[in-house]
């Protein structure tokens, strides 16, 4: 296994980039004003706010986005600077959207928690990437995706990408490993 570090340049802008001790290759250039190493990727910061994410044999994914966490089996969540999240899938180094409208909020599951975390524009991100629980198990999705638009809850199919739910739920109740408790807006109750 590769063993990788962050570098900083010691001339010029100071930029920090990430090499691989082994192989001398470059896995981050040197351009950013910081790096953080997260359990599925590296988000290389620029001074601007927005980041880069790469994966950990320099592939570049995606450029430009705000408050990124990747999470497990190749989903990241990033926002934009109008307080909208996305998600994305990777594959073969390259990412595309879920839904391109963006959610208000998108709950996934840190470590072996049972309740989620609401993953927000707002949301920071540090304690959680040092949780342990987090740095053994990693972050992700369950089957089913629960995100907000507005004050209604919507559920997508993590696999398919299939709206279970088309964002007319008052309400949902999610914990790992149970089946969703969906309240629809017209009063009835849906069991995923």
């Amino acid at each position: 296994m590769s063993k990788l570090i962050s570098v900083q340049e010691l001339t010029g802008n100071r930029s920090i980039g990430v090499i691989d001790t082994e192989s001398g290759k470059v896995i981050v250039p040197l351009e950013y004003s910081s790096v953080t190493f997260q359990k599925y990727g590296i988000v290389a910061n620029q001074s601007d706010g927005k980041s880069d994410i790469f994966q950990f044999d320099g592939t570049a994914i995606i450029p430009d986005v705000v408050n990124p966490l990747l999470l497990a089996d190749n989903f990241i969540i990033v926002s934009n600077s109008y307080g909208k999240c996305y998600i994305l899938k990777s594959k073969d180094g390259k990412a595309r959207l879920l839904d391109r409208t963006g959610y208000d909020s998108v709950y996934f599951f840190c470590g072996k928690k049972s309740e989620p975390i609401m993953y927000t524009s707002k949301i920071n991100l540090k304690p959680m990437l040092s949780d342990p629980d987090y740095l053994a198990n990693g972050a992700g999705f369950t089957d089913l995706i629960c995100a907000t638009r507005g004050n209604y809850w919507g559920v997508i199919n993590r696999d398919t990408y299939k709206i279970e739910v088309n964002f007319d739920a008052t309400s949902i109740i999610q914990t790992r490993n149970t089946r969703l408790v969906v309240n629809l807006s017209d009063g009835h109750v849906k069991l995923l």
